[in-house]
């Protein structure tokens, strides 16, 4: 009768048995049970960290590669050159410039994710990136 009973336990344990098996198995086999499910389900939720797209500034969080002059890149389609913290990258990723651009606010990385930027032309042609002027 001792083996029947671990192996109730055991199916049990992996959901396999109706309930009026556990009540069979005391009150401290079911305790740990939900705990071990519990413990599951919250490191499967803590595992998979979601991409969030920025409140403001740039909105893509993959790889690209992207336009840096394509407003669809931007929160509200305003081209602002920030890399604001409310963003987590989930890939790094290439900016390209279609056109010669030139700044009006500069750039700011403030943004959560551990992955590269790198910025470049979108062909063989060079294209120039301008500053504005600092204001006075």
């Amino acid at each position: 009768m001792r083996r029947h009973t671990s192996s109730v336990r055991s199916l049990n344990n992996v959901g396999l048995l109706p309930r009026r098996e556990t009540r069979a198995m005391g009150r401290g086999s079911r305790c740990l049970s939900l705990l071990l499910a519990a413990a599951t389900a919250a490191a499967v939720l803590h595992e998979v960290p979601a991409a969030r797209a920025a409140l403001t500034g740039w909105n893509q969080t993959a790889a690209g590669p992207y336009d840096y002059n394509t407003p669809g890149n931007w929160v509200g389609g305003t081209i602002n050159g920030i890399w604001d913290s409310s963003l987590t990258l989930t890939a790094g990723q290439t900016i390209t410039f279609a056109a010669e651009t030139t700044l009006t606010s500069g750039l700011t990385f403030n943004y959560a994710g551990n992955y590269a930027l790198t910025f470049r032309s979108d062909g063989t042609a060079n294209r120039t990136l301008t500053s504005a002027p600092a204001a006075a």
